[in-house]
């Protein structure tokens, strides 16, 4: 055997023979043969990976060298890193055993301070809202968290059972953002995906390899996506950072599905003992007890120019429209996730052990969900009740037709009027097709985190994008 386990040695001579013909002859007959030499030769499993060099400023991860225990001194890295030794790779090594924080209280604002968190729902992939979004776009949408040290994306819906535009996604980040590293990058087959990226000058930092991603899905049925959470973490001088992104199961108002989701996600986050939680989602809750609410069709529904006063059924209202009224009106119902008489905060608290919240404003916001791009319009509707009748249905294109307002619900909160699909115009306000304003995007944080409210990305259709700045504390 090799007389080193760790580093160069030597194999020694044992025994001498003299082989002739594959016969052991006398010796005599080998006196003009050389004599057999050691043999140079590698040990490897006796090496570990010990702790070098201080980082900068004694903030960061040291560096790793290879140490024979046997030598008990240091040999060249390639005899740690060759699979003979069985020790995992230098830099995952040094994420889990080289963390030096001694010097980071006395770094102040050049250490790690901000995070901004940001919850993009992007549907790139089907039907009128699968068009190219440039308010989701990746250049414009970082742009709201540049200057942050950290930055955590969290996206649902650019991941669907036919194709991943999340990949390409987090590319033009990197392409059009200057000044900022990929850390970690978690989407692989379900809706949801997160991406974090940190400051160049800021990345020694953070661990220079994260912890491995988690996939928690949970097929709801959707012909387009799977529903469910990617979760990842990576150690920090602040300590681990864990973060998240969401898409929760669509339907009704009442969904045990969306309530598991959600607490599957917060005790997978909790379970890498984290000092920050960053986190975001489309969670889906729908807000309740806005069918036929005649307080929320007085406040919020839109009317044309008087000059198209006739074609308005509901023309009597309009002085009562008061769309920052209408905020009022749906901010006070109760913000039930998918369980009757248990709010979202009810739900993380628990899971979590008191230690995951939203981020402060979202309600205070105009909801996020289901916009649409205008205030109305009038057009040519069928009058029901008119036309031929076949078997006792109406033959198609025989109706006779007015025209009519389509109104939509406006809201106002800071943003200038929003606008949302009206109940009096045939959207569903209750049921699995509820499509009430409500806030399905959320944000959620650490109580470790001083944050900022919530602020949003203005969308025209569909969903708008949320995005809010934290400060992280010192251990």
């Amino acid at each position: 055997p090799c007389d080193s386990t760790c580093g160069p040695g030597s194999k020694p001579v044992v025994e001498k023979n003299c082989i002739a013909e594959f016969s052991k002859v006398s010796d005599s007959v080998c006196r003009s043969k050389p004599e057999p030499e050691a043999e140079e030769c590698e040990g490897h499993s006796g090496c570990e990976w010990s702790v070098g060099a201080s980082p900068q400023d004694n903030c960061g991860f040291a560096d790793a060298v290879c140490w024979s225990r046997e030598k008990g001194q240091e040999v060249a890295a390639r005899y740690c890193e060759s699979e003979e030794s069985g020790l995992i790779g230098k830099d995952l090594w040094r994420s889990q055993n080289a963390l030096v924080d001694a010097g980071c209280s006395a770094l102040g604002e050049n250490s790690l301070r901000d995070i901004c968190i940001m919850s993009v729902n992007y549907d790139k992939g089907f039907g009128a809202t699968g068009n190219v979004v440039k308010e989701k776009e990746p250049a414009f949408t970082f742009s709201h968290c540049v200057g942050a040290d950290v930055v955590v994306v969290s996206t649902q819906e650019l991941i669907n059972r036919l194709w991943n535009y999340f990949d390409t996604y987090v590319q033009d980040i990197e392409k059009a953002v200057e000044g900022y590293t990929l850390v970690q990058s978690c989407g692989k087959s379900i809706s949801a995906a997160v991406a974090v990226f940190v400051k160049d000058e800021k990345r020694r930092f953070l661990a220079p390899v994260p912890n491995e991603c988690t996939s928690l899905p949970d097929d709801d049925g959707s012909r387009g996506n799977k529903k469910g959470s990617e979760v990842g973490s990576i150690s920090s001088v602040l300590g681990t950072i864990a973060f998240a992104s969401t898409h929760g199961a669509r339907g009704d108002t009442i969904s045990p599905e969306r309530v598991q989701e959600v607490a599957e996600a917060a005790s997978a986050l909790m379970l890498s003992h984290p000092s920050i939680v960053a986190w975001g989602g489309d969670l889906n809750p729908r807000t309740t007890g806005m069918f036929q609410n005649q307080a929320l069709q007085a406040a919020g529904t839109t009317h044309p120019d008087e000059s198209q006063a006739s074609a308005d059924p509901q023309w009597e209202l309009r002085g009562s429209f008061d769309p920052k009224k209408t905020l009022q009106i749906l901010a006070a119902a109760p913000d039930i996730l998918g369980r009757e008489g248990e709010t979202l905060d009810e739900v993380l608290m628990a899971a979590s052990g008191n230690k995951i919240v939203q981020a402060p404003g979202i309600r205070d916001l105009c909801p996020s969900y289901r916009k649409v791009p205008n205030r109305g319009s009038v057009d040519k509707v069928s009058i029901k009740g008119t036309g031929f009748k076949i078997g006792g249905f109406n033959l198609w294109g025989t109706n006779e037709k007015e025209t009519r307002w389509r109104p939509s619900l406006a809201c106002e909160a800071g943003y200038g009027e929003e606008y949302y699909n009206s109940e009096l115009d045939g959207a569903a306000y209750e049921g699995k097709k509820n499509r009430a304003p409500s806030w399905a995007d959320r944000i959620m944080v650490s109580t470790s985190l001083d944050c900022q409210a919530v602020q949003k990305i203005l969308v025209p259709e569909d969903h708008d994008s949320l995005f809010v700045k934290c400060t992280m504390k010192q251990p």
